[in-house]
């Protein structure tokens, strides 16, 4: 337990690495028509991710395999959108991630095979979906063929009414979509909601961690006090007040809680300092950039080489080019 510190990111791996939940969500979320091919029964979490560190800032991804009733492979993944933004051009950052699954499957000899990207989304920020042919201005609709034009799934929590979430057909999924929702702007009230009808599923082992790890991603995420919590935890019944009042009291035991808290205020501090660490570097890098860009526009007024100007820059020829749109320097 000690070693158990969850993010928003590490947490949605958590729930919806449990096979149930997953399943539950795709029945709720996938389209009726692609629902209507799918085998569910026969869904399977991998082990594989596809995010390239170009998008490990952005999403954490959980893929499923599945197949259709044509006993055709598919693979579903569920990428989490953990910096709580909406991305300006979300159909490029997910077509990178399709780019690496399928370039996975080549190099592992394997024939392709379909992929369905679906967003899951906690911001607070209303995400306008999009088609990929409107990031283009003013194109022309014959041009169209030569976009890569495709669709993804959205799951926008935030903007789901609490009604809307309590009445899916699923059993946990209701609770942890509930928690995610709230657990960034906490309001006390929501406290039984969240933990509402869990006690006559707490009797499998799995399902027990589950319920631990909603706790201490509750814990860890919403500014409460050991007053407040408890007064909380008495509007619970049963089994499911007395795991977690003795969830809590193992943390405070293994100094969880404690490192929580410090953590918060830690985490504050070292925030604004590599802020302002960041910032100095950033100003050092484009102050050395705006140089650079000055004495190879002047050196190339004054009819100096290109390779002369790599030298008293020390860049390559790639990196000078760059500078100016990427255009071959002559």
């Amino acid at each position: 337990m000690s070693n158990l510190r969850l993010s928003h990111d590490i947490f949605f791996k958590k729930a919806f690495s449990d096979i149930d939940v997953a399943k539950d969500f795709l029945r709720n979320f996938l389209p009726e028509k692609v629902l209507s091919i799918l085998q569910l029964k026969e869904l399977i979490l991998t082990n594989q991710s596809f995010v390239s560190p170009s998008l490990k800032p952005y999403y954490s991804d959980l893929v499923y395999l599945c197949k259709t009733k044509e006993e055709q492979p598919i693979e579903v993944a569920l990428l989490f959108e953990h910096k709580s933004n909406v991305p300006k051009y979300p159909h490029i950052q997910l077509l990178r991630y399709q780019l690496e699954f399928w370039d996975s499957q080549i190099r592992q000899k394997k024939d392709i095979t379909p992929m369905i990207p679906i967003v899951v989304y906690h911001g607070k920020r209303k995400w306008e979906q999009r088609s990929f042919y409107t990031y283009f201005k003013a194109v022309d609709p014959i041009l169209y063929a030569y976009i890569p034009n495709f669709e993804f799934l959205l799951t926008a929590i935030n903007e789901m009414q609490d009604g809307e979430i309590r009445a899916l057909e699923a059993d946990w999924l209701n609770n942890i979509l509930l928690l995610m929702k709230y657990i960034q702007d906490f309001p006390q009230h929501h406290f039984t909601n969240i933990f509402l009808n869990i006690e006559p599923k707490v009797e499998d082992p799995a399902k027990k961690n589950l319920l631990m790890s909603m706790i201490v991603y509750f814990l860890q995420n919403a500014e409460i006090s050991r007053k407040q919590f408890n007064e909380l935890t008495m509007t619970l019944s049963g089994e499911t007040k007395k795991i977690i009042m003795s969830t809590y009291d193992q943390l405070i035991q293994e100094g969880v809680i404690q490192g929580i808290a410090q953590g918060k205020e830690y985490g504050i501090a070292q925030g604004i300092e590599q802020g302002i660490a960041q910032g100095i570097e950033q100003g050092i890098e484009q102050g050395i950039e705006q140089k650079n860009k000055l004495v190879i526009q002047k050196g190339l007024d004054a009819g100096l080489s290109i390779e002369l100007l790599c030298e008293l820059t020390d860049l390559s020829t790639e990196e000078v080019e760059s500078m100016f749109g990427g255009h071959p320097l002559g």
